[in-house]
């Protein structure tokens, strides 16, 4: 990786990895190397340490200079390791730029100075001082929400005159900033969205990536945002956001920091410690998550989506058990059994209200019921796994939704174990043999027509 030309890793989505602790409150240092080579793995670019995510504030000057150098010494070259490295005191500053350079980091990225609320000639003269002292890229931070001062256009672009300040993580929420500033900064100057829920729009209107928080869960399918929308395959792109903007919203309700990582604790990825001032999330915030996810144990569910480039395609795989006969009633209470369904070409969609992906599909589900209803040979039936029975026919009311939903939360968790992702959508033939499914797919594109046309097939039409 040419680590000294940012445009080759500067882009796309960068997790922005939070600080682990154990319960001695000290780093948790495997956890850490997990979060690291996750993103690696997945084909990240670059990522975050000591930054926002990574409660910068909270620690100690040595923690801080470990925390850089593990990442180095994980990352090996394989992704660039951003620094975090601000402080409102620029003596402060330029310590921890320094020692962010001794330790190998590939850049650092740093906070326009907050609470002090600098005049604009004294942030200018702050980021200054700071290119004075490395040889790294330095990357601003402007976070007005944090820091109650929002650096100008005119700082930008005097600022931009350095060939070490290379880019902006823009979480003002202002695209029309962006807009403004593009034509006016060098062509390699990079703009990053400083928020997940506004990422796509951002790119879109020109920029060039997030740094992301959403991106410790799902960096696979944040790729798949930013490269779908690069190529101009829009569609695919709001399908994929789609997916995320249920989390995204959660994330932002209370302290970000602890929403992360009470998230990655419930899939056993890190402890939900945190450091005062800020505490672990109380009942009422993760009562959002249980909104989000049913129960806890359903958002490890959730938070296993399928492959992207899968999605993209409308990939259909072949199952690899065979589906059991089944004996169900729906809401209105007629009892469905796939016996009965011989000779029919079966379309099944598996969902629950508190999925926010499904949410996208559903719809397309409607759709597609409307206009297989009167078939003779073609049938459309639902399976919710919602644990609470309760909530689907308000749910469903509240939609305008009609096709037939079977409650089935235990007959698809005995017969995909724990492994149940969803959206899924399943095709059965006449025989009664499960013969393809499909991951998620129902925001993309002309998805009644393609599964039409799947159905058709099977069905020998």
């Amino acid at each position: 990786m040419a680590l000294h030309q940012p445009m080759h890793w500067l882009g796309g989505f960068i997790a922005d990895l939070p600080t682990p602790f154990d319960d001695d409150d000290r780093v948790d240092w495997p956890a850490f190397e997990t979060l690291c080579e996750h993103q690696i793995r997945s084909g990240a670019t670059a990522i975050v340490v000591g930054e926002t995510m990574g409660e910068d504030s909270t620690l100690g000057r040595d923690e801080h200079e470990e925390i850089v150098a593990a990442a180095v010494g994980i990352a090996g070259g394989r992704v660039a390791v951003i620094a975090g490295a601000g402080s409102n005191a620029t003596s402060q500053a330029l310590e921890l730029t320094t020692a962010a350079e001794a330790a190998g980091a590939d850049a650092i990225l740093s906070v326009v100075p907050y609470y002090n609320k600098p005049m604009q000639a004294g942030i200018l003269a702050h980021f200054q001082a700071i290119t004075n002292v490395t040889g790294l890229p330095v990357i601003l931070h402007d976070v007005p929400s944090r820091t109650m001062r929002e650096i100008s256009d005119e700082t930008i672009v005097r600022l931009s005159e350095s060939k070490q300040l290379i880019g902006l993580k823009d979480a003002s929420g202002s695209i029309a900033r962006l807009l403004r500033l593009k034509p006016t900064l060098p062509p390699t100057f990079r703009f990053l969205s400083g928020d997940d829920a506004t990422a796509l729009v951002y790119l879109v209107s020109g920029g060039d990536g997030c740094i992301s928080i959403i991106a410790n869960f799902f960096p696979e399918l944040c790729r798949s945002i930013y490269e779908s929308c690069m190529t101009g395959h829009m569609p695919v792109s709001e399908g994929f956001s789609a997916r995320i903007a249920t989390l995204a919203t959660v994330l932002s309700a209370d302290s970000q920091v602890a929403a992360l990582k009470y998230g990655l604790s419930l899939l056993g990825v890190v402890k939900p410690a945190v450091r005062l001032p800020l505490v672990e999330l109380g009942d009422d915030a993760r009562g959002l998550w249980k909104e989000l996810g049913g129960t806890d144990a359903a958002f490890e569910v959730w938070s296993k989506p399928p492959k992207a480039q899968e999605l993209a395609e409308g990939y259909w795989e072949k199952p690899i058990k065979q589906l059991p006969e089944f004996e169900l009633a729906d809401l209105s209470g007629k009892t469905w059994r796939l016996k009965e369904l011989r000779g029919k070409t079966v379309l099944i969609n598996v969902w629950a209200t508190w999925c926010g992906p499904c949410k996208v599909e559903l719809p397309h589900v409607q759709k597609l019921y409307d206009r297989l209803k009167d078939s003779a040979d073609l049938q459309v039936l639902t399976l919710s796994i919602d644990e609470d029975v309760g909530v689907v026919e308000p749910y469903l009311k509240e939609n305008g939704y009609r096709f037939p939903v079977l409650p089935a939360s235990g007959f698809v968790s005995n017969l995909l174990d724990s492994s149940v992702a969803i959206p899924q959508t399943w095709i059965v033939d006449s025989k009664g043999q499960w013969q393809w499914t499909q991951m998620g797919a129902g925001g993309l594109g002309d998805w009644e027509d393609a599964v039409t046309n799947k159905l058709k097939a099977v069905g020998g039409r």
